[in-house]
């Protein structure tokens, strides 16, 4: 019988059979971006559009910023952590988003995508002020340099931004160790707690907001869900 020639059509170079099929792999990672883009859109909106269940928590909340107001502004750097700490996250996306748009058509959607989100939360949170017109509780507190009236209250758009911003940083880096990505974490929710300490805002404008930070952490692996990140 006749053997194919090593260099036919027929001949097989070694474990030519063991090679994978690179196939799957690609729509794989198409469905990925796909999905992490809508995922992020979806978050950042819900960012804003759950500001609702905190107009229940109003009333009591508004006079425990009453009571703490007084003290709490008169904290040395009060008046200026939400800032610091809203421009130091916005630093890091500005930074990372930057990097994205430079590694690949999907890293760069999704950093087009988390910018977006963030627009559309902090455009979503002027709308909800004006149609809730809800004054700040500081309006009658001495001891706070308040806003001028007509600058509404709920919700807080410090810590929307801040929420959007760690949200978009989060699902962009989802390889950074822990303790980058509670740092991360940290500075969204301290920039909720500074408007609160500064007495500008009351728990409640800004808890529900942070709160919605929640199923990122969980997403990305920071120990707060038994579930595996599947990579």
């Amino acid at each position: 019988m006749t053997q194919p020639h090593p260099g036919g059509p027929l001949a097989l170079t070694p474990d030519a059979d063991k090679r994978p099929d690179r196939t799957p792999t690609r729509t794989w990672t198409r469905k990925s971006a796909r999905t992490r883009v809508l995922g992020v859109t979806a978050l950042l909106v819900v960012c804003a559009a759950g500001l609702g269940l905190a107009w229940a928590l109003r009333g009591p909340s508004s006079e425990l910023a009453r009571s703490i107001a007084p003290t709490t502004a008169g904290i040395w750097g009060a008046d200026r952590l939400a800032e610091i700490l809203v421009i130091v996250l916005g630093l890091v996306a500005v930074t990372v988003g930057w990097r994205a748009l430079h590694s690949g058509v999907h890293s760069a959607a999704l950093a087009v995508s988390g910018a977006v989100g963030v627009v559309a939360a902090y455009a979503a949170s002027e709308g909800i002020k004006a149609v809730v017109a809800a004054d700040r509780v500081c309006r009658d507190i001495t001891a706070v340099d308040c806003p001028a009236p007509g600058d509404w209250g709920f919700p807080s758009n410090h810590t929307v931004v801040a929420v959007a911003g760690a949200t978009a940083i989060l699902l962009l880096e989802r390889r950074w160790p822990p303790a980058a990505r509670w740092a991360v974490v940290a500075l969204a929710a301290g920039a909720g707690a500074g408007r609160v300490l500064q007495g500008v805002h009351a728990p409640h404008e800004v808890i529900v907001v942070v709160l919605l930070l929640t199923p990122v952490v969980e997403r990305v692996g920071l120990g707060l869900s038994t579930r595996q990140l599947v990579r």
